[in-house]
């Protein structure tokens, strides 16, 4: 099953067993997933107790935006804009796009 979550106007997310995508029109390769920590988590009684993960997310311009005009600055910082708010979304949704990606354990504050 997929999920599929409309984050910002350009910018959505795909969700299925193990693996978050993501859609976008704007100049940016962007990824979110889940690497497991090394450090095991451990009960009281010291037994394994489930993995650990952390969020990962990674936004790389396409390209570089080239200025000539004030409406151009306005433009690429529109682009940054809609960026933040969608690195915002995932931090403070990680726990559910955790779990709706089919993860077992926790993710790491």
């Amino acid at each position: 099953m997929k999920n599929k979550i409309l984050v910002t106007e350009n910018i959505s997310i795909e969700i299925s067993k193990h693996k978050i995508e993501i859609f976008t029109c704007l100049p940016f390769n962007i990824q979110v997933g889940f690497e497991e920590t090394i450090d095991p988590t451990l009960d009281e009684d010291g037994e394994l107790f489930g993995k650990r993960y952390q969020l990962n997310i990674f936004a790389k311009p396409k390209y570089m935006d080239e200025c000539t005009s004030e409406s151009d600055v306005s433009f690429a910082i529109g682009h940054y804009r809609e960026l933040k708010t969608f690195w915002k979304f995932v931090k403070n949704n990680k726990n559910n796009l955790f779990d709706m990606a089919g993860y077992e354990g926790e993710v790491e504050a």
